[in-house]
């Protein structure tokens, strides 16, 4: 919080605004790209979106996230990519897949290393 605080009001909303998009983009491209860890979970009962709708939601993300950070969004998007992408990555060796908690658990670490990206 005292790092945030640091940051003019104006820019903590843009970036909490990127990170919203970002962070909300890894669910599609994660379930595109994995399978379920268990047939009748949370995670299964929400669907398997196709490739092409995880990558329209993305391309939504990226173009918010140069809006709200103008040049620092590569930043941003490489951050939010690679945090929900090692949490997959840890889901498949663990339970082998994800679940419901695997996906917000996506969203938080993505939101975390946008905020984080933001920062620095």
């Amino acid at each position: 919080a005292s790092l945030l605080a640091a940051v003019p009001a104006i820019d903590g909303c843009w970036m909490l605004i990127a990170a919203g998009a970002l962070s909300r983009a890894t669910v599609p491209l994660v379930m595109s790209t994995s399978q379920p860890a268990k047939p009748d979970g949370l995670g299964a009962g929400a669907g398997t979106p196709d490739a092409s709708t995880g990558l329209w939601v993305l391309g939504i993300a990226f173009v918010i996230a140069f809006i709200a950070l103008g040049g620092s969004a590569l930043a941003a998007i490489a951050y939010a990519a690679l945090a929900a992408g090692l949490m997959l990555f840890w889901a498949k060796r663990q339970i082998g897949g994800y679940t419901g908690d695997v996906l917000g658990a996506c969203i938080q670490l993505a939101e975390i290393a946008v905020l984080t990206a933001g920062l620095s």
